[in-house]
């Protein structure tokens, strides 16, 4: 529930309230503005190349437990990022803290449930407030509840697309905010996205691509699902775009996008607040 007084929003929400710090406007959302078509820019090719697959898998294996991190100058094993966890998906939270501050970015954390860990917030403020704001988001946490939960591609491989799109783009300028976001609670229910839509509604967010398991193809090929919401003014239009940018650089991927797609990650938090989102998820 938002309510407007004296310039600034008042959000109650299921677990407590707060006063935003900045003042909001509410305006009816515009689907962005997007290329009707792809041709390829040398300087995103540049951006491409930059892609590592040895240190993914670093990450990924530190994240997963196959291996131990550094974390707070101290080694550390990480053998669950489940929710209820405790101290070891605090540590996972740690782990990506640290990681994105080295890149210079503002970091921040959203604390959606005083008991739970929070959500992890990255930004590379834009050179032009008026380009609006793009998220690259996936979800920490894991399953099981209980032993080991090592989640190397649940949601291993999305956390750490995230932690290396931040590696790779932070060192460019763009018109536009970009927020690199990680968030906890996916597996409860997409606790952690949902208190955050709710809490950034407001904000002109053009685009959200959310990255859920993406290291594995159980059909041994190249297949890829982007799940759009037809209804959802833009989400079609970003993930054709997606599609096309796949095609236009001929990355060795084959993009099926579907039209009423699967709500079950982080991207339906924002398609219940009219926020332009898709899902990147394996077949």
């Amino acid at each position: 529930l938002w309510r407007i007084d004296a310039g600034r929003a008042f959000v109650e929400m299921a677990h407590g309230a707060w006063w935003l710090d900045q003042p909001v406007t509410l305006r009816p959302r515009q689907a962005p503005a997007l290329p009707q078509t792809v041709a390829p820019i040398p300087l995103v090719q540049e951006m491409i190349g930059q892609v590592n697959l040895p240190r993914l898998m670093t990450n990924v294996n530190e994240l997963s437990g196959e291996q131990a991190a550094i974390i707070d100058g101290a080694p550390y094993t990480i053998a669950t990022r489940h929710t209820l966890s405790g101290a070891p998906v605090t540590q996972a939270v740690n782990y990506m803290v640290e990681r994105l501050q080295r890149l210079g970015l503002a970091v921040t954390t959203h604390t959606w449930n005083a008991q739970r860990p929070p959500n992890i917030i990255a930004e590379k403020t834009g050179l032009d407030p008026a380009a609006g704001i793009y998220i690259i988001c996936g979800h920490l946490d894991d399953m099981p509840s209980g032993g080991l939960a090592p989640g190397a591609d649940d949601n291993g491989s999305g956390a750490v697309a995230v932690l290396h799109a931040a590696e790779i783009l932070t060192p460019y300028n763009f018109d536009a905010t970009l927020r690199f976001i990680l968030f906890t609670g996916e597996e409860q229910g997409l606790l952690g996205s949902a208190a955050y839509a709710q809490l950034v509604q407001s904000q002109d967010i053009r685009g959200v691509l959310n990255m859920d398991m993406i290291a594995w193809d159980s059909q041994g090929g190249p297949d890829m699902d982007l799940h759009a919401k037809s209804t959802v003014a833009g989400s079609m239009a970003l993930a054709q775009l997606f599609a096309d940018v796949v095609s236009a650089y001929e990355i060795n991927l084959a993009p099926t996008i579907y039209p009423t797609g699967t709500g079950a990650s982080d991207h339906a938090s924002f398609w219940n607040r009219g926020i332009p989102a898709f899902l990147v998820i394996e077949n």
